[in-house]
């Protein structure tokens, strides 16, 4: 598989199915980002998209250095590709997809330095008014994902991410569509508007 800096094509990566076939086409990215989950993150399984445990399963299945994990409780459109070479120039040890929003209290914020290096996560709840979030994509090397301990649950993002800061955390800021399906209300309302999409389009 393929080093930072190096060319190549990451894993794409859902970590609650088995893991798709690369696509170098830029894309929008359906995944997302979690934030909107209760604080215990529900049903206490492990196996939640957002548990690092997850990924840590899926590791005999993971072909590259560079691994594509998308959240399933929101939706983003994200040049994937563009995300893709972005984090290789960085020599990232994880990238994540950061969206705009003018209330970030739900969903916490995503405080960065220079160059998009992430330096700080403030939690949800504390984080009134906008900001920048997380949208629930990331790309993350494969070695720090087999650096967790097997069959655990970890939330990536309450858990995992801020640990990594000092090891090259980064934002890649989109201005895609982010539609959240974290509550019932979120839920209803990316439905209807998929489904005035789908009329338009048909």
């Amino acid at each position: 598989g393929q080093r930072p800096g190096e060319p190549g094509e990451p894993d794409l990566h859902d970590a609650g199915a088995v893991p798709a076939g690369p696509d170098p086409q830029a894309r929008p990215a359906r995944g997302g980002a979690g934030h909107g989950d209760p604080p215990d993150g529900g049903g206490g399984t492990g196996l939640r998209p957002e548990r690092g445990g997850a990924l840590r399963l899926a590791i005999p299945f993971l072909r590259s250095s560079t691994v594509l994990v998308l959240n399933g409780d929101s939706g983003c459109d994200l040049d994937l590709h563009e995300f893709f070479l972005t984090h290789l120039a960085r020599s990232a040890c994880a990238s994540l997809a950061l969206t705009w929003t003018e209330d970030a209290r739900r969903f916490g914020r995503v405080k960065m330095q220079g160059h998009d290096r992430i330096a700080e996560f403030i939690e949800k709840g504390n984080a009134d008014g906008p900001g920048w979030i997380s949208a629930g994509v990331y790309l993350i090397q494969r070695e720090l994902i087999a650096e967790f301990p097997p069959s655990t649950a970890l939330s990536l993002e309450r858990e995992v991410f801020p640990t990594w800061i000092p090891r090259g955390l980064f934002g890649f800021k989109t201005a895609g569509r982010f539609l959240d399906i974290g509550t019932p209300e979120s839920y209803a309302l990316a439905n209807r508007e998929l489904f005035q999409e789908c009329v338009i389009a048909g």
